[in-house]
């Protein structure tokens, strides 16, 4: 795995994508991945249709607004996306530690959900840019930058279903 803080080697496309448009590099994490949790009945699993309109729209309420302000209804909006998304990243990154093997040394407290908790608070953009570093190994991200934008998965994020 890379570091948590490794944007600095190379910032294309991961670090850049998830600073600025982090629903793409964390569906496609979550559909890469096989990542089925968190969900709710089965949506949005690791299906990539369904991470991407997920994703998009809490980033679309977080973007409305914190830029719009209407009193109270902007302040509890903003307080339910802003928790629905830190537990979203911080499931998802467990489930991704837990899918890949990786184990953290937390100095205070053995392997578990706080390590992963605060990291996704405190920065977000490099839990995100960090899975997917991690996850598609980016090498000269600056010549492939579409590639990025695009469903990791040819069978479109959906699993046979097994009789």
């Amino acid at each position: 795995p890379t570091p948590l803080c490794g944007c600095f080697e190379n910032c294309l496309p991961s670090c850049m994508m998830a600073w600025c448009l982090w629903p793409y590099p964390l569906a496609r994490v979550r559909v890469a991945s096989h990542i089925d949790q968190p969900s709710c009945v089965e949506w949005p699993g690791s299906n990539w249709n369904a991470n991407i309109i997920f994703l998009l729209v809490l980033w679309l309420l977080e973007v409305i607004f914190t830029g719009v302000y209407i009193p109270v209804v902007s302040s509890w909006i903003s307080l339910v996306v802003g928790v629905t998304k830190i537990v979203f990243i911080t499931v998802t990154r467990m489930e991704y530690r837990r899918h890949k093997g990786i184990t953290e040394n937390c100095c205070c407290c053995e392997d578990t959900c706080w390590d992963d908790c605060c990291s996704t608070t405190f920065c977000m953009c490099c839990v995100i840019a960090q899975m997917d570093r991690t996850e598609f190994n980016w090498r000269d991200g600056a010549n492939d930058c579409g590639r990025a934008f695009q469903n990791p998965r040819p069978d479109g994020g959906v699993r046979p279903v097994s009789v």
